[in-house]
């Protein structure tokens, strides 16, 4: 696994999984599971809708097999044991934390008063 630690190795990971994330966010059905579903629904979903995706993930944490080899390299522990190490790393959810919160900023709505002219 790449040390998430390192600025260059994180940002690796962060642009080599750029658009399967964006893909699998942009899935309606990812949406309602996240929303409505059970951790198992997603978790199937994703195995049976976004397998390339997820094989995508996994080669850039891994840093050292494409997302073709990664059915060669990992099994299903090895891949748990991938994102669970991903998941303990404190500049990881530090990361996540900053982008949760960038989402909900984007999207709130404006709680300050309109300006009024004073026609002085």
């Amino acid at each position: 696994m790449r040390n998430l630690n390192n600025l260059d190795e994180m940002i690796s990971v962060l642009v080599e999984t750029e658009q399967p994330v964006r893909g699998i966010l942009a899935d309606p059905e990812v949406k309602k599971l996240w929303d409505s579903g059970t951790y198992l629904d997603m978790v199937f979903y994703l195995l049976r809708a976004h397998r390339a995706g997820l094989y995508a993930v996994v080669a850039a944490l891994d840093g050292g097999v494409t997302a073709e080899e990664v059915p060669e390299k990992y099994g299903v522990t090895g891949v748990i044991r991938l994102f669970a190490q991903a998941a303990e790393n404190t500049e990881v959810r530090e990361l996540f934390g900053l982008f949760t919160a960038a989402g909900r900023k984007r999207r709130a709505a404006s709680s300050g008063s309109a300006t009024e002219t004073t026609g002085a």
